[in-house]
C-alpha cells in the first residue's frame, strides 16, 4: 500500500512541474496542458509529448513557456530567431520512473525570503572553499559531484536505481521508433562532457573488440585465393562486416546508416572500406585484408620497390614484401591447354640481369634468359591446319651452282615445285604482273591522299601580293635573315649592321643597346604560327557541318580512319610454358621449335591435331629457322628417327650406323609457315631510312628538334626510341611534301586552276630526273616512295589491312637492298616468296590476322611480336627482385592471365583508369613548321647544280640513282641466293652499299677493302688494257709467278703499281 501511495504522490508532484523547464508551478491557474503545444514542442525540441503518459512525464507547462510557444505559433517560427529563451531551454527527454530517492519526489518548493545562515560544523579549510579543483586531481562532472554529495545513500540503493534506469531504458527503446531513438541518442550525447563521451566510446570499442576479432577470421585468408581476389566486391564485403562498426563509420562520414544508399555514392565506398579495414586491423594485428592486399599487390607490380611495399604493409593490413612475393610464388602451376582450332604461335626471348656491387676475381654477373612462347586462336570456317596438303612448300630456293655448271644440270631432276619457284622469282624480278600493279595502285592511293592534304594546307596559307603569293613562312624567313644580319634601333626603327654600336640614322647608342638586350631575353618562338592562321595536320574528314573550320586532331590513331580496317574485335594471346634457353643458335632455336611442335600436336612429333602451323618471330631467329627448314633433317631409316641440324651431320651418321642401307631422310621443320613480326620489320625500315638520309637531311632536322650533342645525334640516328623516330619521320615527310607542292600550288593559284595530286605529279615529271635538279629528284624518291611507304606500313598494321601492308613492303624493299642490311635483305625476299607460294586458303587466313588489337581500338593494331613484348614486360613486373629461378618464370607465365586480371580489377577498384587503347598526342605541328622554314631558307628543293645536303655538303653523284642501283642489287641477290646462279667475278661490286658521300665511295671501293678475288679480277682487267706486248708479257708473268697466290698485301701492292704503269703508258701515248 505504501508503494501505491508513493506513486500517487509522484504523479501529483509531476502535475506541479513544467515539462520544459522542470521548475515548480506554484499557481495552479498558471499551468497549461502540454498537448496544446505538441506541434511546436516537436518542431523545436523533437519531443512528441502526445506519446508520453502522465504517470512518468509532467502533463503541464508553465505560463512563461506557454506564452513563448504561443508567440512562436502566431509568428510562424520567426520569434525563435528574435528570442533565445526557447533555444536555451533544454527539456529533459526522459523522466525515470518512481524509485526510492526519486528526483521529482525529493524536489521541494524553495522557501521565499532571505536564506538562513547555516552553522559551520567543521574547521575552516581554505582548500575546500576554492572554486577550482586542486592540483593533481581529476575533473569530475556534475553527475559525479552529485553522486559524491549523496554519500549517505547506501551502495545497494545506487545499484537499484541504476538497474531501474536500465530496465526503463530497455522498455522505452522498445517502444520508440528509429527516428525517436536517433533523437534520444543525439540528446544524450549532447549532455556528455568530452571525457564522458570518450569513456562511452571506449566502452563501445571494448564491447566490439571481440565480435570484430571473430569476424576478421572469416576473411583473413581470402587474399590467398587469387580467384577471390580477382573478383573482390568492395560493397558486398562491407555488407558482410560487423554492423555497429559500419554504422559508426557511416556516421563519421555524415552518411545515413542504410548501406543500400551507398551504391548511389560510389566515391564514398572506397574510404569507408579502407576505414573498416583499418578498424579491423586494430582488433587483429596480423590481419591481411583483401582490399589492402590488392593495393599492395598493385604497388608491387607498378613499382617493383620493396620499400614501397613494406611502407604500405606497415601502415595497412596489406602484408609485407615477403608476403606479396610468396603469394606470387605459391600460385598454382598448370600449363595452358591449347585449343583444337587453327593457331598462330609467336616466341621471343626475355632476360633478367642480376646486379652485383662486389669486385672479386672471376666475378660473373648472374643472368636469367628464357624464350617466351604464346599462341592465339585463329577463327576460320574449317580447321586448315589438320590438312596435310596445305603444308609449306619444301623448296623455297634452289641449290647453288658452280661457275662451270650449266642450266641443264640444274633442271635434270626439275619438279613442278622448282618450276613454280623459278617462275615466281622471275616475276619478282620483272615486276610487271597484275599483282605488282595493284600494289603500286594501293601505294599511290595513299600518296594522293597525303598530297591532296599537303596542297590543301599550303593553299590556305597563301596570301596574294602584287605579283605573286606569300605565306607566313616567307615572312618568318625574312625575319630570321633580318635578325641574323641586322638589328633595329629602338628609337628610330632604322636597320643597322649587327656589329654597329651607334645608329646610322639617329646617331644614338642606347637604341641599339636596348635592342640587343631585348633580343637576348627573347625566347626562340619564331616558328610558332599565329593562332588565327593555324591549320593543323589531319588525315580524316571533319564531322562538322561547317567545313571551313578545321578540327584539331591530337591522336595519331584518328589519322588512320581513311584506311579500311579489317579488325573483327579484340583478341588476346595466351602465354604458354617458356623454354629456358636463348634463341640465338641453331641448337636453341631447334629446341624452341620442337617444343612448339609438341604443344601444337604436330604429326611430326607424334601428335594428331595438326600437320602444320604458323610461327612468328623477329629477325635473328627468322634467319636461323630459315636455315633449319632447309638443312635440319630426320633419319627416315626404320627404327632410327634421329634428328640432325644439317645434312652433313646426317651423312656422317648414315655412314657410321647405316653403311649398307640406302640413305633416307625427311626435313624436320617442314611443318611451319614462318612469319616476320611487323613491329620489328617496321623498326628496321625506319633504321635503314634514317641511315640513308642522315647526311642529306635528317641530321639537320634532328639538330633543329633539339638533338644537338654527338651522343644525342647518335641516339636519333640509331632510332633508339621508336616513338620519337616515328614523329621525326612524320615531320620529315609532311614538311618536305608541303614544300614540294608549294611551287605547283602557287602556279595553279596564279593560273586560277584547282591544284590536285595528279596535277602535281605531272608537274614534277618536268623537273624529275633532270641533272640540274638533283636535290628535287632525290627528295621526290625519298618522300613519295620510301617515307610514304613506311607510313603506309604503319597505317596498314594499325588497321589490319593486308593489301596495304604488302604494298608497303614492296615499295620500301630497296631501303634494305641499297644499303648494308644483309639480314633483312634475305628476310624481305624469303617472306615474299613464301607468301606467293602459299595455298590460297592459307594466305587468306594469314592475311586475316596481319595484326590484331588487344584493346578493341580499330586503329591500334599490332603484330604478334610487339604484343608478346608487352606480355614480357607484364611478366617481369610480377617477378621478385634478383635473378629469377626457372620455377618463378614458369609460375608467372602460367598464371599471367589471372595475375593481369587481378591487376586490372585492382586499378578499376581504386578508380584508376587504364590508358590501354587511349590516344596519344603527336605534337608535331611546330616541328613541321620549323623544318619547312629551314628548307625555305636554304632553298634546298629549288637549288640547281650538284647534289648536296641541306647543310651544303657534297653528296655522291650516284645517290640520285639510289632506286635503280638498289633494284639491281636485289635482282642480283635473288639470282645468286634463291635461283642458285654462281657469283661471277664482276658481281662483287654488288656487295657494297650505295655510297652517300664521295668519301664513303672512296672508302668502299678502295683496294684495301677488296677481297682477293676482287683484286685478282681488277688486276686482270688492268692487264688486258696494256697494249704494249712487251709490257703485257712482263707484268703477266710477274703476276702469275710472284703475286697471284702470295696473299692480299702483295695483290694490293701489285694493283697499285699496275695502275701507275697504265697511267704512265697512257701519258706516253698522248704525247706521241
Amino acid at each position: 500500500m505504501s508503494e501505491i501511495s508513493d506513486c500517487r504522490e509522484h504523479i501529483s508532484k509531476l502535475q506541479t512541474v513544467c515539462r520544459l523547464c522542470n521548475e515548480f508551478i506554484r499557481d495552479s491557474k498558471k499551468k497549461y496542458q502540454k498537448v496544446l503545444y505538441a506541434s511546436e514542442i516537436i518542431a523545436i525540441y523533437g519531443i512528441d509529448v502526445k506519446e508520453e503518459n502522465d504517470e512518468t512525464y509532467p502533463p503541464f507547462i508553465c505560463l512563461r513557456h506557454s506564452r513563448l510557444l504561443y508567440r512562436y505559433r502566431e509568428t510562424k517560427g520567426e520569434s525563435l530567431s528574435n528570442s533565445n529563451e526557447l533555444k536555451l531551454t533544454k527539456p529533459k527527454v526522459y523522466f525515470p520512473p518512481h524509485t526510492i530517492g526519486c528526483e521529482v519526489c525529493s524536489k521541494t518548493d524553495q522557501v521565499r525570503g532571505r536564506p538562513k545562515k547555516r552553522k559551520r560544523t567543521n574547521d575552516y579549510d581554505d582548500a575546500s572553499q576554492s572554486t577550482c579543483p586542486p592540483m593533481n586531481t581529476e575533473f569530475k562532472s556534475n553527475f559525479e559531484d552529485d553522486q559524491s554529495q549523496k554519500s549517505t545513500t547506501p551502495l545497494a540503493t545506487e545499484y537499484s536505481q541504476l538497474n531501474s534506469l536500465i530496465e526503463y531504458m530497455k522498455d522505452a527503446l522498445l517502444k520508440m521508433e528509429d527516428n525517436q531513438k536517433q533523437v534520444f541518442f543525439n540528446e544524450f550525447l549532447n549532455i556528455l562532457s568530452l571525457k564522458e563521451e570518450s569513456l562511452l566510446c571506449n566502452c563501445i570499442g571494448k564491447k566490439q573488440h571481440k565480435p570484430i576479432s571473430e569476424d576478421s577470421s572469416n576473411f583473413s585468408n581470402v587474399y590467398k585465393d587469387p580467384h577471390a581476389v580477382a573478383n573482390f566486391d568492395v560493397l558486398k564485403w562491407i555488407h558482410n562486416r560487423y554492423e555497429p562498426l559500419i554504422g559508426y563509420i557511416m556516421g563519421l562520414g555524415n552518411l545515413d546508416i542504410s548501406l543500400h544508399k551507398l551504391k548511389e555514392r560510389p566515391g564514398d565506398i572506397l574510404p569507408i572500406c579502407r576505414a573498416v579495414e583499418q578498424s579491423y586491423s586494430v582488433c587483429n594485428r596480423s590481419l591481411i585484408s583483401p582490399l589492402s592486399f590488392l593495393l599492395n599487390l598493385t604497388a608491387y607490380t607498378l613499382t617493383g620497390s620493396r620499400l614501397v611495399v613494406d611502407l604500405l604493409g606497415n601502415t595497412n593490413p596489406a602484408g609485407h614484401y615477403k608476403t606479396v612475393t610468396n603469394w606470387v610464388k605459391e600460385q598454382s602451376s598448370h600449363p595452358a591447354e591449347l585449343p583444337s582450332c587453327d593457331l598462330m604461335n609467336v616466341f621471343d626471348n626475355e632476360q633478367v640481369i642480376g646486379k652485383t656491387w662486389s669486385i672479386k676475381p672471376k666475378n660473373k654477373i648472374a643472368i636469367s634468359i628464357i624464350t617466351n612462347k604464346a599462341f592465339m586462336e585463329l577463327q576460320s570456317p574449317e580447321s586448315l591446319q589438320t590438312k596435310a596438303d596445305l603444308k609449306p612448300e619444301k623448296k623455297l630456293q634452289l641449290p647453288k651452282m658452280e661457275k662451270d655448271d650449266i642450266a641443264e644440270n640444274v633442271n635434270e631432276n626439275d619438279t613442278t615445285q622448282t618450276s613454280k619457284l623459278q617462275s615466281l622469282i622471275n616475276e619478282m624480278i620483272d615486276q610487271d604482273t597484275e599483282r605488282y600493279t595493284k600494289m603500286e595502285t594501293d601505294h599511290y592511293e595513299q600518296l594522293y591522299y597525303f598530297i591532296d592534304h599537303a596542297i590543301d594546307t599550303v593553299s590556305k596559307e597563301q596570301k596574294q601580293t602584287e605579283r605573286n603569293f606569300e605565306d607566313f613562312i616567307d615572312d618568318q624567313v625574312k625575319k630570321d635573315v633580318q635578325d641574323e644580319n641586322y638589328i633595329k634601333c629602338e628609337h628610330c626603327g632604322a636597320l643597322n649592321g649587327k656589329r654597329k654600336l651607334i645608329c646610322t640614322s639617329c646617331s644614338r647608342k642606347d637604341g641599339l643597346k636596348s635592342a640587343k638586350n631585348k633580343k637576348k631575353d627573347c625566347t626562340n618562338d619564331s616558328f610558332v604560327k599565329d593562332q588565327d592562321t593555324c591549320y593543323l595536320i589531319i588525315f580524316e574528314e571533319d564531322e562538322n557541318d561547317d567545313k571551313s573550320e578545321i578540327t584539331e586532331v591530337h591522336s595519331e590513331f584518328t589519322q588512320f580512319n581513311h584506311v579500311k580496317s579489317n579488325h573483327d574485335g579484340r583478341h588476346e594471346i595466351i602465354i604458354s610454358d617458356p623454354v629456358f634457353c636463348n634463341p640465338n643458335s641453331m641448337i636453341t632455336v631447334a629446341r624452341v621449335l620442337r617444343k612448339i611442335g609438341e604443344e601444337n600436336g604436330i604429326v611430326r612429333y607424334g601428335g594428331n591435331q595438326r600437320h602444320w602451323t604458323f610461327v612468328c618471330c623477329d629477325g635473328l631467329p627468322y634467319l636461323i629457322i630459315k636455315k633449319l627448314k632447309e638443312e635440319a633433317v630426320v633419319c627416315a631409316i626404320e627404327g632410327c628417327a634421329k634428328s640432325f641440324l644439317s645434312t652433313d651431320l646426317y651423312n656422317s651418321h648414315a655412314k657410321e650406323f647405316h653403311p649398307q642401307m640406302e640413305r633416307k631422310f625427311m626435313l624436320e621443320f617442314d611443318w611451319l609457315y614462318l612469319r616476320i613480326g611487323s613491329g620489328h620489320y617496321e623498326m628496321n625500315l625506319m633504321k635503314s631510312f634514317f641511315e640513308l638520309n642522315w647526311t642529306p637531311a635528317l641530321e639537320h632536322l634532328c639538330q633543329l628538334m633539339g638533338f644537338e650533342s654527338d651522343a644525342a645525334k647518335q641516339f636519333a640516328k640509331a632510332c633508339k626510341d621508336h616513338h620519337k623516330t616515328w614523329r621525326l619521320l612524320l615531320i620529315f615527310h609532311l614538311g618536305t611534301l608541303q614544300e614540294l607542292v608549294l611551287p605547283f600550288v602557287r602556279l595553279c593559284m596564279l593560273s586560277k586552276v584547282h591544284p590536285t595530286a595528279k596535277g602535281f605529279l605531272k608537274y614534277s615529271t618536268e623537273k624529275y630526273g633532270v641533272p640540274s635538279n638533283s636535290n628535287f629528284t632525290y627528295m621526290m624518291d625519298q618522300v613519295c616512295r620510301f617515307s610514304q611507304g613506311i607510313i603506309n606500313f604503319r597505317m596498314a598494321t594499325r588497321r589490319n589491312n593486308s593489301d596495304l601492308l604488302k604494298s608497303a613492303k614492296y615499295m620500301t624493299k630497296e631501303l634494305f637492298h641499297g644499303r648494308s642490311h644483309p639480314k633483312y635483305q634475305v628476310i624481305e625476299i624469303f617472306d615474299t616468296i613464301q607468301d606467293l607460294m602459299m595455298p590460297e586458303e592459307v594466305r587468306s587466313l594469314s592475311d586475316k590476322y596481319s595484326s590484331i588489337t588487344t584493346s578493341g581500338n580499330k586503329s591500334l593494331g599490332e603484330d604478334f611480336d610487339f604484343i608478346l613484348e608487352e606480355k614480357n614486360k607484364q611478366l617481369k613486373s610480377w617477378i621478385p627482385k634478383g635473378v629469377p629461378t626457372d620455377k618463378i618464370w614458369l609460375t608467372v607465365c602460367r598464371n599471367n592471365k589471372l595475375l593481369e586480371t587481378i591487376k586490372d580489377h585492382s586499378l578499376s577498384t581504386f578508380n584508376i583508369k587504364s590508358d590501354k587503347g587511349n590516344s596519344r598526342s603527336l605534337g608535331i605541328e611546330n616541328g613541321i613548321i620549323a623544318y619547312r622554314i629551314l628548307l625555305r631558307k636554304t632553298d634546298y628543293l629549288g637549288k640547281k647544280g650538284d647534289h648536296v645536303s641541306i647543310s651544303g655538303m657534297a653528296l655522291d653523284e650516284g645517290l640520285v640513282d639510289f632506286l635503280k642501283l638498289s633494284v639491281r642489287k636485289r635482282i642480283h641477290l635473288m639470282k645468286t641466293e634463291f635461283l642458285g646462279h654462281p657469283i661471277q667475278t664482276d658481281h662483287y661490286n654488288f656487295r657494297h652499299p650505295v655510297p652517300v658521300t664521295p668519301s664513303e665511295r672512296e672508302k668502299l671501293f678502295s683496294t684495301s677493302n677488296m677481297t682477293n678475288k676482287q683484286l685478282q679480277y681488277e688486276i686482270e682487267k688492268c692487264l688486258d688494257k696494256i697494249e704494249d706486248p712487251f709490257q703485257f708479257d712482263y707484268h703477266k708473268q710477274l703476276y702469275q709467278k710472284e703475286v697471284k697466290t702470295k696473299g692480299k698485301a702483295k695483290l694490293v701492292h701489285f694493283l697499285r703499281e699496275l695502275t701507275d704503269v697504265l697511267e704512265n703508258l697512257n701519258k706516253d701515248n698522248e704525247t706521241q
